[in-house]
């Protein structure tokens, strides 16, 4: 699951320090799973970099969630 969220993260319009702080907050494969899911379902591609905080917030929201 983390090499899936290193390519979607590769892969997005965002700045490195968000990438990165979405990265470490997301460490079980179920708090991965939820994000990406999220993501797929909620934020279109041309949307990414003008949404990078909500992302970001959603990925913290995500990682304090219980396993």
């Amino acid at each position: 699951m983390q090499q899936s969220l290193a390519k979607v993260l590769a892969s997005m319009k965002m700045e490195m320090s968000s990438k990165v702080l979405i990265a470490m907050k997301l460490q079980e494969d179920k708090q991965i799973y939820l994000f990406l899911k999220w993501l797929k379902e909620e934020v279109s591609e041309n949307q990414v970099e003008s949404r990078q905080d909500e992302i970001v917030n959603k990925a913290i929201e995500i990682s304090k969630q219980k396993a």
